[in-house]
């Protein structure tokens, strides 16, 4: 039964990760966000304006909606 209920988790992960990237094209951070993945980081202040620029935000709120429509579904 357990290995059951995982095999279902595990293909909702999926698919939920498949939307996402329908939708952004990939799942990877780096890539959401820009950033090559050959640049070393450079550290920067988490200031008001670090956070405007990211588009983070827009991409969990996105996660959510997709989620609360996998929760409507099943």
């Amino acid at each position: 039964k357990n290995d059951e209920a995982k095999k279902l988790l595990y293909t909702r992960v999926q698919n939920f990760a498949n939307e996402f990237k329908r939708e952004y094209g990939t799942i990877i951070c780096r890539e959401l966000i820009g950033v090559d993945g050959a640049q070393k980081p450079t550290p920067t202040p988490r200031n008001p304006e670090f956070y405007a620029k990211r588009p983070c935000l827009g991409f969990v709120v996105s996660a959510a909606r997709i989620v609360s429509e996998f929760i409507e579904q099943n």
